[in-house]
This record gives C-alpha cells, sequence and structure tokens, in this order.
C-alpha cells in the first residue's frame, strides 16, 4: 500500500511537467493536465502540500497568459492566487505562502502599469526571503530569474545582471539544463537592456546551445529568434540571418506557429534588408506567406504582407509595399481585427515614403478612428506619434502639437503614466519650435516629474534632453548643463553605453557654446570611444562629427590639422551604414575641415557629393547649405568668378525651398566676394619649405593627383539600386528585374552589355572589361562581383593598375596614432624616447651629404624634442624588431590585403628564414628632410603610414624610369627643377621629360600611401613626422621581382664575369655570384626560391581551411599567379646554377605538387 501514493505523486508530477511545457499553446489540455495534477496532489493531503503549490501556480499561469492574448485583466489568475495566498498565511505555510507571492508577482509585472509592477517587486522579493529561510534552492532561483525580468523592466539593470547570475549559479549547481539555459537567456535580456547587442547574443548562443542538448526544438527555435534580433542591433546582418533561417526552419519542421514563424520571418526579412537584399527579402515574405495561406494561419498571412511592404520599402519601391499592405487588410476587412489599425499606420509610411504627405495624414486618422473602435490605445498612440512626427518634420508645429496632446489623453485614459511622459515630451518639443519656450519648459519639467513618479529612469532621461534642449534656446545655460550632467548620470546608473555616448555628445555641445573647448573635446572623444566600444555606428558618426567640429571652432590651425582625421573616420563609417543623411552629413563637416586646412578643392568636391546625396534624397535645404559651402570655398581661395557663378545657384534654390537664412547669408558672401578686387593667389595656410615649392614652369599645367581610396564606400543596397537602373535604362525594360534574372534574358545582347560596362565605370569610378556583365550575369552576380572588388579588391586593384594610391581610415585604429600622439596632435618624443631607449637604428645627414651614423634611438627622440636645426632623419629603423626585443606590444596591424601570409611574402619568408624583419621599418624624420629620388628594394610594392606630420610626394611612372637615369644606370638625386645640378642636361637629358610626367600627392597624417613596384619616387617631410612602412611583394609584382632578380644576376656575372678562372670549378664561380648579388640587393636565386616555396606552402595551408566566398576566390587568383612565376624562376638556368638554389628548386616543386594536389580535391 505504501507505492500506491508515490506512483499517483508520480503520475501528478508527470501531469505538471506535461502542463508546463506546453503553456504557451493555452490548449484545453494543457488546463486540464494542471488541475488533475492539482487534484491528485490535493488528495495526498499533507504529503501533497508542495505539489498543490506547483499544480496552482501553473493553473495561475494559464489564466495570466490567457488574459493577455485577450487583451483583458487576469482576474481569474488574480483570484486564484489571492485565495490561496490567505489560506497559506492562515495555516502557517510558508512555501505556500511564497509560491502564491510569485504567481502575484508574475501576473504583475507585465502590462499593468507601474504601480502593480512596483508591486510584484515587493511581492517577488518577499518571497524569496521565505524560499531562503526554508533553504528551497530551486524556488529561490526562478525567483531570481523572475526579478530578472522585473529588474530589466524597471530599468535596474546591475540588479537584474546580480538576479540572472544568482540563478544561473544555483541551477547549475543543481544539474538544471533547462532553467540554465532560461537564466542564460535572462542574462541576454540584461546585456539587450543595455544595449549591448553583442553580449546578448553571445549569452543566448549559450542558452540555445542548452536547449538544442535538450531537445527542446521549440525553445531552441525561439532563443534563435532572439539572437537574430540581437546580431541585427548589433550590425551584424549577415549572422542574423543565418539564426533567423534556423529558427524559422525548426518552427516548421515541428509545426510551430503561434506567431513565432512570423517573428522569425520578421527578423530574416530585416537582416537581409540590411544586407541589401531586399527583393530576396520579398520573395521570402511572399513565399512563406503561401506557406501561412496552406495551414488556415490568417494573421501569419497577414504579417507575411507586412514584412514584404517593409522589406519594399527599404528598396524605395513604395507603391509595391502599399499594394501588399491593401491586400493583407482586405484579408481582415470587417472582422473587428485590431491589426487594421497597424496596417493603416504602415500604408501611411508608403505614401509617406512615395511623397504623398497629405495622403499619409489621412490613412493615420484612419488608424486613429479604427483604433478606437477596437480600443487599442496602444496603436491609437502609434498613430498619434505617427502624426507627430510628420507634422514636426514638415515644420507644421501647431498641428504636431495637436497630435502629441491627442497621444496624451489616450495615456491617460489608459492610466499609462510613461507613455503620458513621453507625450508630454513631444508636446514640449512642438511647443519650442513653435516659440513657445515658457510652456515648452513647463510641460518638459512635467514629463520629469511623471517619469520620476513611476520610476521610469529611460523616461527621465528624455525629459532632461529635451529639458536642455530648451533651456540653450531660452539662454539659461547654467539650467541647460545642469540637465544635461543629470542625464548623464542616469545614463550610467543604467550601465546603457549607447545613452552615455549621447549624453555625452549633449554636454559636448554646451561646453562649446560656452567656449570650453578643452572639456567639450575631451566628452566628444569619450563619446567617440564608448560607441565604439558599444558597436553604435550611427553614435559613432555623431560623435566624430562633433569633434570635427569642435576642431573647426578651436583657436590655432594646428588643432585644426590635427583634427582632420575624425571627419575622415566619420564619412567611412557612415558609408558603411546605408543611412543617407548621415552619410551625407559626415561628408559636409569633412569639407569644412578640408578647407579649414586649405585643401580647398578636395572640399569643393567633398561637399558637391553630399549636396547630390540630398538632392537623391529629396532634402533641398540640406543641398542648399553644401552648395552654399561649395561658394564660400571658392571665395576663400580666392576664384571670384566661380564663387559668385554658386552664389546665383544658391539664392535661387534658397528662394524655391523658403529658406529667408540662407538667402540673408547669400546676399552676405555675395557681397562680400564682389567688394574684392581681384588679386593674386592667396598663400598656402600651411608652411612649406622653400626647397619643395613647385617651379615657375610647372604652374601652367595641372599635375594629376594621387588617387584616394577607402577601406569601404560603397552601400549594398545603394550598389543595387544603381544597377537595376543601369540595367533598365540599358535594355529599355519596363518590367521589374529580379536579381537572378540572367542578363541575357532581360534583353541585354554584346552591344548593350559594353554600355551597360561604360555607364558601371562612369557611376561607380572603377575599371570594368567588357567582359564583365557576361562574366557575372545576373545583377545579384555583378552586384556581388562590384562590392568585392571595390572593398576587398579595392587596393588590389590599385596594385595591378601599378598605380600609387592613398589609403584612408586605416591609421587612425592603430595603436600608435594614439599612443604615439600627444593629445593636440603632435609627437610624444617623450614617451617614445623613453620606450625605445637602448636599441639602435640608423640616422641620415641630409643637410650634409646624407652620412649615416647609428644613434641610440632614445637618444634620436630626445634630440628631436630640442632639435638644433640639422636635418637628421631616423630611417630603415627596424621596428617590429626593436619592439620584439624590448617586449613591447608591435604598435599597429597592416590589413589582410597588404599582410603576410598571403599578401606579404617578403616579410612571411623573412620572419621564417631568418627570424630578422628586414623589410618593416619606422621613419622619423623633423621638417625638411627628405628621400632622394630612387624605386624600392627589389622592385617591391611598399607602403608607408604616416602617424603624425606630412610629407609631399613626387612619383614617376614606370615608363619614364630610364628618363631618371644616367649612362652607368644610376638615379638623379631629384628631378625637381630647382634640385637639379648645373650640369644636369648632359648627365640627365631627359630629366625634364620625366619630371613633365610626375604625380603629386600631400600625405596627410593618418593616410597610408601605396607605392607600387617600379616608381621612382622621391619624398620630404614637411613637418616633423613619424611614419610606419613596409616593403612587400606578393601575386600582384612578384612576377616584376622575379625580372628584376633575373637583371641582377645577370649584371653580377657580367660584372666579375673576368674573374671566373680565378676559380676552382664554375660552381664555385656562380657560388660566389651569388653571395655578391645577396649583399647587393638583399636576396640570392636560392633565397627566391625559398620565398616562392613558403607562399605555395602557406596556400596548402589555407586550403586546408577549407576557404568559402571571397576568401576563396582571391586564394585561387594568388595561387594562378603563385604558380605562373614559379614556373618562370624554375625553368631558368640559375635555378639550378648552384646546390643551394637546386635544393630550393626541389623544394619549390614538391610544394607546388602538394598545392596541385588540394585543389583538385577542392569541391
Amino acid at each position: 500500500m505504501a507505492a500506491k501514493p508515490r506512483l499517483t505523486e508520480e503520475a501528478a508530477r508527470q501531469l505538471l511537467v506535461s502542463a508546463e511545457s506546453s503553456l504557451d499553446g493555452l490548449t484545453p489540455e494543457c488546463l486540464r493536465a494542471a488541475t488533475d495534477a492539482l487534484n491528485i496532489f490535493r488528495g495526498l493531503g499533507s504529503e501533497g502540500l508542495n505539489g498543490v503549490h506547483d499544480a496552482l501556480r501553473v493553473v495561475v499561469a494559464f489564466h495570466r497568459l490567457k488574459a493577455a492574448v485577450e487583451q483583458r485583466k487576469p482576474e481569474e489568475a488574480l483570484l486564484l492566487a489571492s485565495d490561496e495566498l490567505e489560506h497559506c498565511r492562515a495555516d502557517g505555510d510558508r512555501r505556500g505562502e511564497a509560491s502564491m507571492l510569485l504567481a502575484l508577482a508574475e501576473i504583475n509585472m507585465d502590462r499593468r502599469g507601474a504601480r502593480k509592477r512596483a508591486e510584484a517587486l515587493e511581492a517577488a522579493l518577499a518571497a524569496l526571503v521565505r524560499f531562503q529561510e526554508i533553504r528551497d534552492q530551486r524556488l529561490q532561483a526562478l525567483t531570481y530569474l523572475i526579478l530578472t525580468n522585473l529588474y530589466s523592466k524597471m530599468q535596474m539593470p546591475e540588479e537584474a545582471e546580480h538576479a540572472a547570475q544568482s540563478a544561473l549559479c544555483v541551477f547549475q549547481a543543481l544539474g538544471d539544463q533547462m532553467n540554465q539555459a532560461k537564466a542564460f537567456h535572462g542574462l541576454a535580456l540584461t546585456m539587450a537592456s543595455r544595449h549591448r547587442y553583442a553580449d546578448a547574443a553571445v549569452h543566448a548562443e549559450e542558452a540555445c546551445t542548452l536547449f538544442a542538448q535538450l531537445g527542446d526544438v521549440k525553445m531552441e527555435a525561439a532563443e534563435l529568434v532572439s539572437i537574430g534580433q540581437w546580431q541585427l542591433a548589433a550590425g551584424k546582418p549577415g549572422r542574423a540571418v543565418a539564426s533567423a533561417e534556423q529558427a524559422l526552419h525548426l518552427f516548421r519542421d515541428i509545426g510551430y506557429g503561434k506567431g513565432w514563424q512570423a517573428k522569425a520571418l520578421s527578423v530574416l526579412c530585416q537582416a537581409l534588408a540590411q544586407c541589401g537584399r531586399s527583393a530576396a527579402a520579398a520573395k521570402v515574405a511572399r513565399e512563406q506567406g503561401g506557406l501561412f495561406r496552406g495551414d488556415g494561419d490568417l494573421a501569419g498571412q497577414v504579417a507575411s504582407q507586412e514584412i514584404a511592404a517593409h522589406a519594399h520599402l527599404v528598396s524605395k519601391h513604395p507603391e509595391r509595399a502599399l499594394r501588399e499592405l491593401k491586400d493583407a487588410q482586405q484579408l481582415i476587412d470587417g472582422k473587428g481585427d485590431p491589426s487594421q489599425a497597424r496596417l493603416c499606420r504602415g500604408q501611411a509610411a508608403s505614401f509617406l515614403a512615395g511623397g504623398d504627405v497629405a495622403e499619409a495624414v489621412r490613412t493615420l486618422n484612419r488608424a486613429v478612428a479604427i483604433a478606437k473602435d477596437v480600443k487599442d490605445h496602444v496603436e491609437e498612440s502609434r498613430a498619434h506619434r505617427d502624426l507627430f512626427d510628420i507634422h514636426l518634420d514638415c515644420g507644421r508645429f501647431s498641428a504636431a502639437g495637436e497630435a502629441a496632446a491627442r497621444e496624451r489623453a489616450v495615456a491617460e485614459a489608459a492610466e499609462d503614466r510613461i507613455g503620458e511622459a513621453a507625450s508630454c515630451v513631444r508636446l514640449a518639443v512642438a511647443l519650442a519650435n513653435g516659440g513657445d519656450l515658457v510652456k515648452s519648459l513647463a510641460l518638459a519639467e512635467e514629463a520629469l516629474d511623471l517619469s520620476e513618479a513611476v520610476r521610469d529612469r529611460r523616461g527621465k532621461a528624455r525629459a532632461l534632453h529635451v529639458l536642455s534642449s530648451i533651456q540653450r534656446l531660452d539662454g539659461n545655460m547654467d539650467a541647460a548643463l545642469e540637465a544635461s550632467e543629470k542625464r548623464l548620470k542616469l545614463a550610467r546608473d543604467l550601465g546603457d553605453l549607447q545613452l552615455e555616448a549621447a549624453a555625452m555628445q549633449e554636454l559636448a555641445g554646451l561646453h562649446r557654446a560656452e567656449g570650453n573647448f578643452s572639456e567639450a573635446r575631451h566628452l566628444a572623444m569619450e563619446s567617440r570611444d564608448l560607441c565604439k566600444q558599444s558597436g553604435d555606428r550611427h553614435g559613432l558618426v555623431n560623435a566624430l562629427v562633433a569633434m570635427t567640429e569642435l576642431a573647426l571652432a578651436a583657436e590655432t590651425g594646428d588643432v585644426k590639422q590635427s583634427l582632420l582625421n575624425p571627419s575622415k573616420e566619420a564619412v567611412a563609417v557612415a558609408g558603411k551604414l546605408g543611412d543617407g543623411m548621415l552619410r551625407a552629413r559626415a561628408l559636409y563637416w569633412r569639407a569644412h575641415a578640408l578647407g579649414a586646412v586649405g585643401r580647398h578643392p578636395t572640399a569643393r568636391r567633398t561637399a558637391h557629393d553630399a549636396a547630390e546625396l540630398l538632392t537623391k534624397l529629396g532634402d533641398a535645404e540640406g543641398r542648399v547649405r553644401c552648395l552654399f559651402l561649395v561658394a564660400e570655398l571658392y571665395a576663400a581661395e580666392g576664384l571670384k568668378a566661380d564663387a559668385l557663378g554658386v552664389v546665383q545657384e544658391v539664392r535661387l534654390l534658397a528662394k524655391s525651398v523658403g529658406d529667408a537664412e540662407a538667402e540673408y547669408e547669400v546676399a552676405l558672401l555675395e557681397e562680400e566676394v564682389s567688394r574684392k578686387e581681384s588679386q593674386p593667389e592667396p598663400q598656402a595656410t600651411h608652411a612649406t619649405p622653400a626647397a619643395t615649392e613647385k617651379p615657375p614652369e610647372a604652374e601652367a599645367r595641372e599635375v594629376p593627383e594621387v588617387p584616394v581610396a577607402k577601406e569601404t564606400s560603397l552601400n549594398p543596397q545603394e550598389v543595387l539600386q544603381q544597377l537595376l537602373r543601369l540595367v533598365k535604362e540599358v535594355t529599355s525594360s519596363t518590367d521589374e528585374i529580379e536579381l537572378d534574372t540572367q542578363l541575357v534574358d532581360a534583353g541585354m545582347d554584346s552591344l548593350s552589355g559594353v554600355t551597360l560596362v561604360t555607364m558601371m565605370s562612369r557611376e561607380f569610378g572603377m575599371s570594368f572589361t567588357p567582359s564583365t556583365v557576361f562574366d557575372y550575369p545576373s545583377v545579384r552576380t555583378l552586384r556581388d562581383h562590384l562590392l568585392r572588388e571595390q572593398q576587398d579588391e579595392g587596393p588590389w586593384r590599385a596594385m595591378a593598375l601599378c598605380r600609387p594610391v592613398l589609403l584612408l581610415d586605416l591609421v587612425p585604429s592603430w595603436p600608435a596614432y594614439s599612443q604615439w600622439r600627444r593629445p593636440d596632435g603632435e609627437p610624444n618624443l617623450a614617451k617614445l624616447a623613453e620606450d625605445f631607449q637602448g636599441v639602435t637604428g640608423p640616422v641620415v645627414d641630409c643637410g650634409h651629404g646624407y652620412d649615416i651614423q647609428s644613434w641610440d634611438v632614445g637618444d634620436f627622440f630626445r634630440w628631436a624634442a630640442h632639435q638644433g636645426g640639422d636635418a637628421l632623419y631616423l630611417k630603415d629603423w627596424h621596428l617590429v624588431n626593436a619592439c620584439r626585443s624590448l617586449g613591447l606590444q608591435v604598435p599597429y596591424e597592416a590589413p589582410g590585403y597588404l599582410a603576410a601570409p598571403m599578401h606579404d611574402w617578403l616579410n612571411l619568408h623573412m620572419d621564417k628564414a631568418t627570424g630578422k624583419d628586414d623589410y618593416r621599418f619606422a621613419y622619423v624624420g623633423v621638417a625638411g628632410t627628405r628621400t632622394p629620388l630612387h624605386h624600392d628594394v627589389l622592385f617591391s610594392h611598399s607602403w608607408s603610414a604616416n602617424i603624425c606630420g606630412r610629407k609631399h610626394w613626387i612619383f614617376y611612372p614606370p615608363e619614364v624610369s630610364d628618363k631618371l637615369l644616367n649612362s652607368l644606370g644610376n638615379a638623379a638625386e631629384s628631378a625637381q627643377p630647382q634640385r637639379r645640378t648645373s650640369d644636369w642636361q648632359q648627365h640627365f637629358p631627359g630629366l625634364q621629360e620625366a619630371w613633365e610626367q610626375r604625380l603629386e600627392a600631400f600625405q596627410e597624417e593618418g593616410e597610408l600611401m601605396f607605392v607600387p613596384s617600379g616608381w621612382y619616387h622621391e619624398v620630404d617631410n614637411l613637418t616633423m613626422t613619424i611614419s610606419i612602412n613596409h616593403n612587400w611583394l606578393n601575386a600582384t609584382n612578384a612576377l616584376q621581382v622575379w625580372q628584376f632578380l633575373r637583371s641582377e644576376w645577370k649584371s653580377v656575372r657580367e660584372k666579375i664575369g673576368d674573374l671566373q678562372d680565378t676559380f676552382d670549378s664554375e660552381k664555385d664561380f656562380l657560388e660566389q655570384c651569388q653571395l655578391l648579388m645577396k649583399a647587393n640587393c638583399g636576396l640570392d636565386i636560392s633565397g627566391w626560391l625559398e620565398l616562392l616555396t613558403g607562399a605555395a606552402e602557406e596556400a596548402v595551408r589555407l586550403r586546408a581551411d577549407n576557404p568559402v566566398g571571397d576568401d576563396l576566390w582571391v586564394l585561387e587568383w594568388v595561387e594562378e599567379r603563385l604558380r605562373a612565376v614559379s614556373e618562370s624562376s624554375l625553368a631558368d638556368a640559375a635555378a639550378t646554377a648552384t646546390q643551394h638554389s637546386s635544393k630550393a628548386a626541389a623544394s619549390l616543386a614538391d610544394a607546388l605538387e602538394r598545392l596541385a594536389t588540394w585543389r583538385k580535391a577542392a569541391p
């Protein structure tokens, strides 16, 4: 008889587990299982008491969740939990009392207002105390999970994280993997609440792994949805695609709906759109909609059409979005579905995107009416909010205020104090823009009080932000600063790095307005660092722009010069975000910065780029500002006619958009320019040594500039739209062209293909072969090829075309850039002297015949700090070797396309063969030092990265190299006319011809100059300059290096050929030739073959890593070039001239054979 209760209790526990696992389904079977378990436990008397509490919590949870779905008060749940709580208290049942307190906490923590949430927190804490008293670890941990949720909702991130960690520790000790996974999810929530989305995704992945190990597919898929959302927020749309795709497949496999498939689909399509694949997103949404239709899932159908509409909006097809939304509305028309209001809001967004503001407003008013009918105060508030945004953007401040007031009335009726505070903030903004600062100030303070009353710290931060802005407008800077500082403190208390960065930017603006540039700059830089730490790229652009504005407002030219890099970085980051307006803003301030340091032509081009982008975005007022800047730049350069021409254009444009302020500024500028008499060009803003000035005869012709390249600047989505437009133009097609449609099927022939290539070259500023459109025969493959060429091959293209190029947006991320420079941008010579005391380097005296002496590097830096006029230049100093010998971190990292193993065979070889870094240097020179005319060692490529200072480069293309040499093959010291010797025409008769073919560039700090093989060049340091340089070779120039080595080998043999008879054998003679060759140029034939062997072995290793995508494409290209140069080298007699070279040749042949085997085995 004793076994019967145990079996009965076991059966009840199984019923309870079944009920808990099916709670989200809210089926009658779920409630029946929980109720049956409850009755069984009650029948067990005192032995079943704990089971009664657990079963009641499940029954209460069922009623709570059902009420939430049906959007009503959870009356049954409240009644059950409250009645049982009284019974347990009367019976002195502490576990039962704590269990019901926990149930009440769950009821009151969601959708019941701030006051009820505070009651929920009190109940959960009381439950925790009781569970601790009775030492029930499992229920303590469950309480911690609920507290995690509560603290997150109440904006108490530190407490939330502590609760989640506490829950995790207990569940790990208990070996409860299911609840461990839930604790990891709780931790992820705490990270997401602070905008630490990358950390959130990591914790969620740990939860997902546990759910997968337990075989709980539903929970695994749900967690994948969360992971995808956080990956999206962290700026990782590619990863989000994979997560959401997997989640959707899992949900389909188990036939699970309940809106989760739609959630997964939404994340998937958002991620695809962010990857520039909006058409694919729309297609996936349509396909999934068909599956929902087959399942009879009406809500899923509607959701899929909303998702497709969003994809069309992203791809700038509002008419298609509108069609999807109207079709969705027809599905639910007349059924009283509350989602009708939401669909109306989507239609309004489509009208707005199409430029029909009036129809957008009418549609939103219809959304308000629908939401009122179904008593959906949330959608009603959102519709009023959308109306507010439209009216505010259109400058209709009174109408915006009315929309905010109506939103507030809705919040008051719903007793939504958080919503009421938010609407007060919006109303204050509308009134402030309308000029009523008194009322707006009162409303901002009221919003602050409301947020304080409900403990809404984010609401307080919003109110303080608006309060500070209004007080600044009112001229009360002390009060504005106080409000802004309070906002910053709140952000720090919340642990929200993004909010903290935004608050710092606001505070920096206030300090700047007060003239406190030092504090403002400090705050802006801190904000930049926080944005990088949190992955907030939009905030990062704003911080960098703020730093640029501060640099422009500073007093001295030096500060302006030293802070050019933030504007460069802002443009680069904005270009990757797909936010046209943000990129235009970054370009505008970049143009300002360039103009401030006298780089007027580049500044004008940048301002024009911003104006063109704003024209595409329909921002006429922004275009006015950009063109006005162009006019100012012409005026600053003394180009009166050009300035007045742009002024006329700006005046007409300003008048057409009703910008009275701009009209006034244009009139002032026109008057100023017209007043000026014609005068010579002004002197450059930066002092340049006389030795580097151009000769008079050179002024009459325009000297070509070295092109500038960026790491990435094309946005995939914009590229896609441009390509679709070009294809339609050349094919005269009116039909929609899908991404994967073959261009031939779209009407492309050979003639129109050539036309398309020409148009692409002009549109994207790149070179393409006529066969490009046939090698990449669809818009998708063409887009992918173009992006790969621009982003990954951009620097390679310059190498392949053998043209010098400046790379931006790379050097400022190196530790050397921040650690070797003082805040004012000057070199930190004291630190460098301390760091590198005890290592030696060669110092060249540029004023006395380029004599070379060996110095202690620390002593050189100390000399440079107190220089006495000598032109001393620390050159070819082995920086990496110095860092390694001193135990210092190497303060830079070359990007993949410039670095070993795949793209720097020379230093890969030197590291492996000798352990030295003979071709990685640092250069430190005072103003006036220079490097005479030369080509780089071994005919290698080189790059030179300016950490600080300014250099003047003059390049001579390979086709004029012979013009730079005398009859003995020696180069002139300089081809610059003012540096030539009096008898230059006798020794270098082609020097002037070479000079006329030169390229010139001024390299600023933070820029990297790429110098291709075979280009002679000379370089002047215009200021104190520190640079990091590499010589290197790879697949792009290996054949040129081999040709150089062959000529060196031949030259050595010829020069000592008359001594061959003095050697015992030909082998000995050739060995001596190898020694002399290595001493002369740094590499002999054996070393060259060993270098190629190392490159081949590295290619084999990379093959073993199973590269895919672009990595595989680049590797295959490298392998083809490697095989060609290796076969040429092995076929030469020099390869077997000596025993050493013969051995090296055999090793190379073996490595090539192994590489060929790997290539054949590749799928």
